[in-house]
């Protein structure tokens, strides 16, 4: 259950019918399934409350993704008016001046002039060069490691060939990102047809496990800035 929701896309939750709207709830099933019960996992701040910002669509069966700038700016602005920690497991492609500035103002302007701590995943492409907005020196650049403590690749101990996770230049840090075990929406619209993926991944589940600690951090020091 999420604390509330906004939508900056105007298409509706869960309105395309196709796969692949359970990535969010996987994203946010990392910070904040509920604790203290028999069945399912634990997020890492499972007493914080989670705010499901929508900021892009699935348009189509194959999982393509349709995400306006106008969208992404206005859901970060809204979410730093409204959260503390900023949580994205997107890659925006490229910049522009409204995702930039909304960006800038979430770091700044954020938690009453403390600043809106931004994280984002660094990607899935095994490559030297991280995605955007990753890339933005104001975000906290997310990378993932596999179960033995390795840059996760196509060759690290887990076995998932098929991808690696981003680095170099501008990645902040690294959490775990392989067999991570979440909530999933339950029925065909999920990644599975129960309530829980014990095979998420990527940077994707890397950057809000991060999250998850630093809004842990925020719980204690609640007056820290966005730098500290």
């Amino acid at each position: 259950t999420f604390h509330s929701t906004y939508d900056a896309t105007g298409t509706g939750f869960n309105s395309s019918g196709f796969p692949g709207d359970a990535h969010g709830i996987s994203c946010a099933g990392i910070i904040r399934a509920s604790g203290n019960n028999s069945t399912g996992t634990s997020g890492l701040a499972y007493t914080s409350s989670v705010i499901a910002v929508k900021i892009c669509n699935i348009i189509n069966a194959a999982g393509n993704w349709n995400a306006p700038g106008t969208a992404i700016s206005d859901g970060i602005n809204w979410a730093y008016n409204n959260a503390d920690v900023i949580s994205n497991s997107n890659n925006f492609g490229s910049s522009s001046s409204l995702i930039e500035n909304a960006i800038s103002n979430a770091v700044t302007l954020g938690r009453n002039h403390l600043g809106a701590p931004f994280l984002s995943s660094s990607g899935n492409g095994n490559s030297s060069s991280i995605v955007y907005p990753a890339s933005n020196p104001n975000t906290i650049a997310v990378g993932a490691t596999s179960m033995c403590d390795q840059r996760k690749s196509p060759s690290s101990c887990d076995g998932e060939t098929y991808w690696g996770s981003d680095y170099g230049t501008g990645l902040d840090v690294a959490a775990p990102g392989v067999h991570i075990y979440t909530t999933d929406i339950t029925g065909s619209a999920g990644y599975v047809s129960g309530s829980y993926n014990e095979y998420f991944n990527g940077t994707s589940a890397a950057c809000p496990m991060a999250a998850g600690v630093v809004a842990l951090l925020l719980s204690m020091k609640p007056n820290a800035s966005n730098a500290q």
